[in-house]
């Protein structure tokens, strides 16, 4: 199978691991990915990610916060251009309060109930976290942001 690339500004991007060798790369990314993984995808990726990164890689990973009062503003927006509401009332509360609701059983089309921390919880389990960084606001807590951006180094 032939590698899809593209080169911007020096930076390579691939649609598949499966040409890259081991140890290959210093820096893997993923930006508004992960929320969108069915588990066993999200463990492939990870998988992979850890096989292609050298001993001190980099692993960068920005997903959206479906949690806390930024919802809001998501949500009233997904109804005003799709008219779609896809949470309970109960489910909306919940979220609101930074409880956890069901993921729907296809996470393709909806970042309904993905939830950062589990991501990170899961992440943990074979990388150091680096840092965190909330946006908009990074001086804000995680509640009141829309997006996080974690990077990770590969443990050795």
């Amino acid at each position: 199978m032939k590698l899809r690339e593209s080169k911007l500004g020096g930076i390579t991007f691939i649609s598949t691991f499966d040409e890259l060798s081991n140890k290959s790369q210093n820096i893997v990314t993923a930006f508004e990915v992960c929320e969108h993984l069915y588990s066993y995808e999200l463990e492939s990726f990870i998988k992979e990610s850890n096989r292609v990164l050298q001993d001190n890689g980099i692993l960068i990973i920005s997903v959206p916060i479906m949690y806390g009062l930024s919802l809001l503003p998501k949500v009233l927006n997904r109804i005003f251009l799709f008219r779609k509401f896809e949470y309970s009332f109960f489910e909306f509360l919940k979220s609101l309060f930074g409880l956890t609701i069901d993921r729907p059983s296809n996470p393709k089309p909806t970042h309904k109930g993905f939830d950062f921390r589990e991501l990170k919880k899961y992440i943990s389990r074979q990388y150091q976290i680096e840092s965190m960084h909330y946006s908009p606001f990074p001086q804000l807590p995680w509640w009141l942001n829309s997006q996080i951006f974690f990077i990770f180094k590969k443990n050795i």
